[in-house]
């Protein structure tokens, strides 16, 4: 070898070295930053249903082991069938090692597990990223992952659609693993991921249909030899063995529903549910049940980034264009893809286009905005990614860069993609989860729901106890919610605030300006009379929540 080759090797040695250095300083940072400001969100909707089901999940195991999680006395919670229990139950678990009880100290703790699992999620998927880009495009991805405003922010108390996505971000991760190196222990640890991911939410089977069929283009292309054709049906029949087994035993709701024959009876009615409420899109109201198709892509496309929604398209383009190419040239569907790599892009794709697809031809009941589609969110930033390093690796050709210039064009990229989703991190909190991009930003009041999970009465309340120091404030809030973020207070100001079901008892009127009180806001009616406004936190200039002095 001579010293140049050697030269050569050294720096990019060094090169990638810095790289994940500089991934290990984001993922720390990220961390540190979590841990404090977890404190700042606010209670959001349905938390207390879902540390309920925790609880009627372990009356369950405490009635078939014998143990005894739940105290006597606790009354009895129900466990729906269409939710798995793993997070709910590991919550509950370290809430009763620590002793906790108070209403603020038992959530502010779940929305710190939630913030953990979606940084162990942010970890996995840098790794995976690693491993399909290398070390200096996996940082873009990683910033990709991690800097969604609306995911950002529901990675600290959204105890249902975080969790799927974390769990699904942590399984594609072990997709991948298995993908490069197809043994035991990658098949083993990925069946029990995909298993946690289909425990979350019954979506996650997604990951499970899509590690069928990347494994079954792996049998196509074959390899002519049956030991190894009876080796990898052996994995693939054990990858669904162990799923099927842990699918029950991480449900303790489904393993009864079982011992009682009951649970296809129990899935079909869970598969079945609708939830009746109203939605605001484009300025007009819709059923949940009755969603034009474009209401998901439209949702995604006007709340993420503009910058990530070019990277994926462009991910989208060339992800399937080259397995268009590669099918025309071969005139064989062997030759779908050249590896592991190209194959983890088209898992991705599919996973995308399935979902979305399965949501045109099914008109399923939704949701507000696409919190409840956030799963898609680990298949998109791998498309991102690859549409990402598309353009990286173009710009490269056309400026003929050097080895080391290409590496200043991908940290220009990673720059220029943090800029802005930073700021308005920073500018939102802590309600990033009402952002919109620069589409639909300056008219979104009237057109879109706003904060339908309720945290911003937790920041609105805060400021009212600054402006107000009177030791006995009532007020009245139209939902149950604003009652709910009053006990997220510390004890101090909790002592100096209570909430009356009476409005003509009142000293304030407090809301997030949703259905009735949007309506009532937007007529000047009362007792939303903008004159008695004494605060009001905005986003893009936009009301969110706000507080009236009723006397």
């Amino acid at each position: 070898m001579s010293k140049s080759q050697s030269h050569k090797q050294t720096t990019q040695f060094a090169q990638h070295r810095l790289w994940d250095i500089s991934g290990w300083i984001i993922m720390g940072i990220y961390l540190l930053v979590g841990i404090l400001i977890y404190t700042d969100f606010g209670y959001s909707w349905d938390e207390i249903l879902q540390r309920n089901h925790g609880i009627g999940a372990w009356q369950i195991v405490d009635d078939l082991l014998g143990t005894q999680v739940v105290e006597a006395g606790v009354r009895e919670f129900g466990s729906p069938v269409g939710y798995g229990m793993v997070y709910s139950m590991s919550c509950f678990a370290v809430e009763r090692m620590l002793g906790l009880s108070d209403f603020s100290s038992v959530f502010r703790l779940r929305h710190l597990m939630i913030f953990l699992l979606s940084a162990l999620a942010a970890l996995c998927m840098w790794r995976l990223l690693r491993r399909r880009f290398g070390s200096g495009l996996a940082i873009a991805g990683l910033l990709l992952y991690i800097l969604h405003p609306r995911i950002f922010g529901h990675s600290f108390y959204n105890p249902k659609d975080l969790v799927l996505l974390s769990f699904i971000s942590i399984a594609l991760y072990t997709l991948m693993r298995s993908l490069q190196k197809p043994t035991w222990g990658n098949i083993i640890l990925h069946a029990v991921t995909c298993s946690l991911a289909i425990n979350a939410r019954i979506p996650g089977l997604t990951v499970m249909l899509m590690t069928l069929a990347a494994y079954a283009t792996i049998l196509l292309k074959g390899h002519g030899e049956w030991k190894h054709l009876k080796a990898r049906l052996t994995q693939i029949l054990a990858y669904l063995v162990i799923n099927g087994v842990l699918f029950i035993a991480l449900s303790p709701q489904r393993l009864e529903r079982l011992l009682q024959d009951e649970l296809a009876v129990a899935a079909g009615a869970r598969l079945s549910s609708q939830w009746d409420s109203q939605l605001v899109y484009f300025g007009q109201v819709y059923n949940a049940s009755d969603m034009p198709w474009h209401y998901i892509p439209a949702w995604i496309g006007i709340t993420t980034p503009i910058l990530f929604i070019l990277l994926l398209i462009v991910g989208m383009v060339v992800t399937s264009s080259h397995g268009i190419l590669q099918i025309w040239k071969t005139r064989s569907f062997k030759k779908l893809v050249k590896g592991p790599k190209q194959l983890m892009d088209l898992v991705c794709l599919a996973m995308l286009a399935a979902v979305l697809f399965a949501i045109f031809i099914k008109d399923p009941n939704l949701y507000n905005g696409w919190r409840h589609m956030y799963f898609l969110y680990a298949p998109m930033v791998v498309l991102m990614s690859t549409g990402l390093h598309w353009i990286c690796t173009q710009t490269t050709m056309r400026l003929k860069a050097k080895w080391a210039s290409q590496h200043l064009i991908l940290a220009t990229a990673c720059v220029l993609l943090s800029i802005g989703p930073i700021y308005k991190i920073l500018a939102l909190h802590p309600i990033q989860a009402v952002y919109f991009n620069s589409l639909v930003a300056a008219d979104s009041f009237n057109r879109f729901d706003q904060d339908y999970w309720g945290v911003s009465y937790f920041p609105v309340i805060q400021k009212l106890l600054e402006q107000d120091p009177n030791s006995d404030i009532k007020i009245y809030s139209s939902f149950p919610i604003g009652k709910y973020n009053m006990q997220m207070l510390d004890a101090k100001d909790l002592a100096r605030i209570s909430a009356v079901s009476d409005i003509n008892e009142a000293d304030y009127f407090i809301t997030i300006y949703l259905w009735d009180d949007h309506s009532k806001y937007v007529k000047n009616q009362y007792p939303l009379i903008r004159q008695n406004e004494i605060i009001r936190i905005d986003a893009r200039d936009t009301p969110i929540a706000g507080v009236y002095k009723l006397r």
